[in-house]
């Protein structure tokens, strides 16, 4: 062959080659365009339940704040030191103190079986009305009720003392008490249960205006003063509108899920009734207070008087979470007295 010949022919060959480098690469392209869409088709088309979705936290009205569990638990570690070193609190007879039940305090909502014990002027008419709310159906109970007086729902929900020993350390008992800062709950009681003059309250007025607590007799028709109550309190009166919550609730033997303080307000009923299962028969009753009480009173009150108040419910003050002298500042009051310290908060 001549030199053009074999140059003509290699020419011919590497543009062959050429066109077949090209359509490989085309080839390619498409191949690795395909393999894309495919995978982004299959990963559109994964089922709804295998696509991780972020987790996102769900609020619980009941969880979120166990504010009222911690109280519990508190009084609980406060009544083992009790138990071991009685002398830190300076308090009483302690034996009183982590021993014995006064069933009259105690209350069982059939339905739920949840646990009250009840302290008066802490709200009392409101859970007593819840009660009867869950179990209105009850003909029994509509008997009861039947002369309008609600306080006789209380032996009709009431257990016998070894029922409630039973149920106090049953872990599947729902169990709870409702407190009050003791300042605030006995200015209720002076201004609802004697300053009203309540027929029922005679004879403790009488018995202050006849002996004067500072020594001194009343004048026909004068009014009982702040201050000679208090001392007629703290001098040894007994009834429920003032008894120490240690002595009507027990807290030391029955092993409470909830502590509700007056002060918690709508939550703290709202973590009752959910936590309880009230809340799925009815519905809390609006609360009706007719106590019109000032706080101002306490400014008439000696320091040393309010010191032995204190002292007289310091164990309350101290299981509860309760301080006496923020609830007097508050008022506009300010004494020096020693007082034990507590964490409010809770």
């Amino acid at each position: 062959l001549g030199s053009e010949q074999v140059t003509s022919a290699f020419f011919k060959k590497m543009k062959l080659m050429s066109k077949i480098r090209q359509k490989w690469k085309t080839l390619i392209i498409t191949a690795s365009t395909l393999y894309i869409a495919l995978m982004m088709l299959k990963k559109s088309t994964v089922p709804p339940q295998e696509i991780q979705q972020p987790k996102v936290a769900v609020k619980s009205n009941v969880t979120e704040d166990p504010i009222y569990k911690l109280r519990a638990s508190k009084i609980r570690n406060i009544c083992k030191q009790l138990k071991e070193k009685p002398s830190i609190f300076q308090v009483g007879p302690v034996n009183k103190m982590i021993t014995g039940i006064d069933k009259s305090h105690f209350i069982k909502e059939p339905e739920t079986g949840s646990l009250l014990c009840l302290n008066y002027k802490v709200g009392i008419t409101s859970w007593l009305k819840m009660f009867y709310a869950v179990n209105q159906n009850k003909p029994r109970l509509d008997k009861i009720l039947g002369n309008g007086l609600l306080y006789r729902l209380i032996p009709a929900f009431g257990l016998k003392a070894p029922q409630i020993l039973a149920a106090s350390t049953n872990p599947n008992i729902f169990k709870f008490i409702a407190v009050r800062n003791p300042l605030d709950r006995l200015l209720s009681a002076f201004t609802n249960r004697i300053r009203s003059k309540s027929v029922t309250y005679k004879a403790h007025v009488s018995r202050v205006t006849n002996h004067g607590e500072n020594g001194r007799k009343y004048k026909n028709g004068e009014e009982v003063s702040f201050e000679d109550f208090l001392l007629y309190v703290i001098g040894g009166s007994l009834d429920v509108h003032w008894l120490s919550y240690w002595r009507s609730c027990s807290p030391c033997v029955v092993h409470y899920d909830a502590v509700m303080k007056l002060e918690d307000g709508a939550d703290g009923i709202e973590y009752i009734l959910q936590a309880s299962g009230m809340n799925k028969y009815a519905q809390m009753p609006p609360p009706q207070n007719t106590s019109k009480k000032s706080p101002e009173l306490y400014r008439e009150i000696s320091c040393a008087t309010l010191e032995k108040v204190y002292k007289f419910f310091k164990l309350d003050f101290i299981l509860f979470g309760f301080s006496a002298k923020e609830y007097l500042e508050e008022a506009g009051v300010s004494c020096s007295f020693p007082e034990f310290p507590v964490n409010t908060n809770r």
